[in-house]
Parts: structure tokens; sequence; C-alpha cells
């Protein structure tokens, strides 16, 4: 999997030092509910399954989260979460885009993004 650098200018390789370890597998978190708080929940647990130090993950309130439907049971989610990473605490942005089908309470991610 080719990962080109995002507008941040930040590769996988610079992502890797900063403690956010990338798989090219899909992703599924279980949830039952397909409303806003669920994808944002869903995006969180994406984003924290894919750090270092999942355990010293701090994600931002709701004024530092947003939630956009992009279609039904497909939601974009963009928040910043603090971090223990090799370097020290880190704050890391990311955009999720999460889709619950309809008839199954699995969580996919589409699309997850960091900027530093």
């Amino acid at each position: 999997m080719a990962v080109e650098p995002d507008s941040g200018g930040l590769t996988r390789r610079a992502l890797l030092a900063a403690g956010v370890a990338w798989s090219g597998a899909a992703c599924k978190q279980a949830r039952s509910a397909r409303d806003p708080k669920e994808a944002i929940q869903a995006a969180n647990d994406f984003v924290k399954a894919k750090l270092i130090s999942p355990g010293t993950a701090v994600f931002g309130g709701e004024a530092d989260t947003q939630v956009e439907e992009l279609s039904a049971h497909r939601y974009r989610v963009k928040g910043i979460v603090d971090y223990g990473g090799n370097e020290g605490t880190m704050r890391v942005s990311f955009t999720c885009v999460v889709t619950a089908p309809a008839g199954n309470g699995e969580w996919s991610l589409e699309e997850m993004d960091f900027n530093r």
C-alpha cells in the first residue's frame, strides 16, 4: 500500500515516528446505534487502534470534534487526540470516514488521515 504525503506533508514514515501504526487491512468496530455520536465513538476507536500507546489517548471534546453525515449511515468525523508517543505527549488531528451498513452493527473505516 503506497502512502502519499498528506496536505500536512506527513508520510507513513513520519507517522510511524510520531507513534501512529498503519495497517493496510480494513478495520471494523462493533456498534449498534447509527447516529452521529456513535460515528464519533467509532472513529475514535479506529484512531485509538492505530496508536502505539492507545492507553494514553485523550480525545478532544465536542468543541474539538466535527461530524458530517455524508449519506445514510456514512459520516466524516474530524477531531484531535493527545497521546504519549516516542517523543513525549503529542497532539494529532484526524479525519475518518466511517460507515455503519444497514442491517448489521459493525462500523467500517473507509478513510483515515492524520495531521500533526
